[in-house]
């Protein structure tokens, strides 16, 4: 099983920034044993020593289990040591016990779309929204995002980019929705099937690991948005990246 470009990516952020992260109010503080053992699995983590971290994760969870920080860097660990079995309850764990829209649950729910699991996650608050009359929403026709990816020296036909685009929804009728697909840098993308709404499109190169768009987009009812991707609004310069030389 590979690991997806969003938990690197996520790791880079739970891992390296913690400590700058506002805590949850809502989260008991870990207890001192408790996050000595989570500073040594980041430091394995942030070494690759993943086998390391996760047996760090693991004792720590032992101790203090309903910690969704501990749940969610023990989770990526696992991605990266394909026990998928493993991660995919880590990630179903936090999806139920985390915020819609959060970056939590955001990068959980995306793994676990990517990985096919995504018809056994049902969060608190999604069920809920499935049990109230919502059937308004439901019946409002969906729609999407669609356009062409450009970059500097790159032909698809003479060299292979690959891109993740993901749509992620940020109003409170879609903050549930992440769409997300592979497509190649120089060709059209299109993401479909979004209820209407504000979403974040974000694009990833995956090989090289590097954000190369981050956009806001409204998904109108029945319509496709077309919003083409190309490095005049990209926030890395072709200087920065040149995946052709």
């Amino acid at each position: 099983m590979r690991t997806l470009v969003i938990v690197a990516v996520v790791a880079a952020l739970v891992l390296g920034c913690q400590q700058s992260r506002p805590t949850n109010p809502l989260a008991p503080p870990m207890g001192p044993a408790v996050r000595t053992l989570k500073e040594e699995g980041d430091q394995l983590a942030r070494s690759h020593d993943w086998a390391g971290a996760a047996t760090r994760y693991q004792t720590a969870l032992n101790r203090e289990s309903s910690n969704l920080e501990l749940r969610l860097a023990f989770g990526i660990t696992l991605s990266h040591l394909d026990r998928r079995e493993e991660t995919v309850e880590q990630f179903k764990w936090v999806v139920n016990h985390s915020q819609p829209g959060t970056p939590e649950f955001v990068m959980a729910r995306t793994w676990l779309v990517e990985a096919g699991e995504l018809e056994a996650v049902r969060s608190t608050s999604a069920a809920a929204a499935t049990d109230a009359p919502s059937a308004s929403i439901e019946a409002t026709p969906r729609g999407g995002v669609r356009g062409m990816t450009s970059w500097p020296g790159v032909t698809p036909r003479e060299r292979l980019v690959p891109l993740r685009i993901t749509l992620t929804g940020e109003d409170k009728e879609n903050r549930d929705v992440t769409l997300g697909r592979r497509f190649r840098l120089g060709e059209p993308y299109r993401l479909a099937d979004a209820r209407p709404g504000k979403y974040r499109l974000r694009a990833v190169a995956i090989d090289q690991n590097v954000e190369l768009w981050d956009k806001q987009v409204v998904v109108e009812a029945g319509k496709e948005t077309t919003l083409d991707l190309s490095a005049s609004d990209s926030s890395v310069s072709p200087r920065e990246f040149s995946p052709a030389n």
